[in-house]
């Protein structure tokens, strides 16, 4: 094949080209220096310095302003480097290196690698995304907590984090996910309780955010009281079996082989699908009513608290 001319033209253009590769490629470098007194870029104009000492050289413009303005030491060292060209402004920020190192990697121009969530060490992350502003990795964050479905460990922090960002759709999804997983037991709420006290505390909410976390707690304990309220209501209307009980109609059987499914779940096109399918095995001459039981158990989902959290 022959070769293509090559122009004046086309060589300014690919060493345009070639020049803005080399601009996107700075950010990589310079968050690779990590240690202290290392080669600095000619970019960097600031040193982020981690609650454990480490320092960060990086571009004051990847940097919100109020974290600059907010450094107890940013003044004095903005006049020391007026007089001393080598000097780079710090920054002191509550963050360890670890932590430093792995959000600043969503400021570079290249795929990053992304790390399972873990509770407590990501509740830092979380802070560090937050006040540096970095929402690629903020993104990156909503993704692994948006994957379904969500590990129960996870729903706490999931809320949190929705609230603390405000993802309203997040919010209303994770809500429903606790809820499904606490169900009609109480003891689940009381533990994720625990998880969202700790995220207060960890992402310093104030009044509001801590209101929207009662209003969660509030509905499913609502929730799980009403739930259990209903299955007791659809119990009533089914005579207990015993050891005792013996039915030559065979309606014992096909009870216990859906009781526990019909008890357990909170879905309502499947109760009528089930209570249609099962019908057939009601016994007047035992007085069993599968019907009856399905209709108590459909009614009282019908009537469950409805999510406070509305879709966006």
């Amino acid at each position: 094949m022959a070769a293509t001319p090559t122009t004046p033209g086309r060589q300014k253009r690919e060493a345009s080209t070639e020049s803005e590769q080399a601009s996107l490629g700075t950010v990589s470098k310079r968050l690779k220096r990590m240690s202290v007194g290392g080669a600095m870029s000619e970019a960097s104009d600031v040193m982020l310095v981690s609650s454990d000492g480490q320092r960060f050289p990086i571009s004051s413009r990847l940097i919100p302003s109020t974290v600059l303005l907010s450094s107890s030491t940013s003044t004095a060292l903005v006049l020391m480097s007026d007089s001393d060209s080598g000097a780079l402004t710090e920054v002191l920020l509550p963050f360890t290196a670890a932590t430093l190192e792995y959000v600043l990697q969503f400021l570079e121009n290249r795929p990053v690698v992304v790390r399972e969530l873990e509770f407590p060490r990501d509740w830092e992350t979380m802070r560090a995304l937050s006040e540096l502003s970095i929402w690629r990795g903020i993104d990156s964050f909503q993704t692994s907590l948006s994957k379904q479905p969500l590990d129960p460990t996870l729903l706490a922090p999931a809320f949190c984090f929705a609230l603390h960002f405000s993802y309203p759709s997040s919010l209303r999804q994770v809500a429903i996910a606790t809820a499904k997983h606490c169900h009609a037991d109480p003891e689940a709420v009381k533990e994720l309780t625990k998880g969202l006290m700790e995220g207060a505390r960890e992402l310093k909410f104030e009044r509001e955010k801590m209101g929207r976390l009662f209003e969660l707690t509030a509905w499913l304990l609502e929730r799980a009281t009403h739930l259990h309220a209903t299955r007791n209501a659809a119990l009533s209307t089914l005579i207990a079996f015993d050891d005792s009980y013996d039915c030559e109609h065979s309606c014992r059987g096909v009870v216990w082989t859906s009781f526990a499914q019909a008890f357990t779940t909170t879905n309502k096109r499947k109760l009528r699908k089930m209570s249609e399918e099962e019908r057939a095995f009601d016994c007047k001459d035992c007085d069993v009513r599968w019907d009856a039981v399905m209709e108590k158990l459909v009614e009282g989902l019908e009537s469950l608290p409805a999510c406070p959290f509305p879709n966006a």
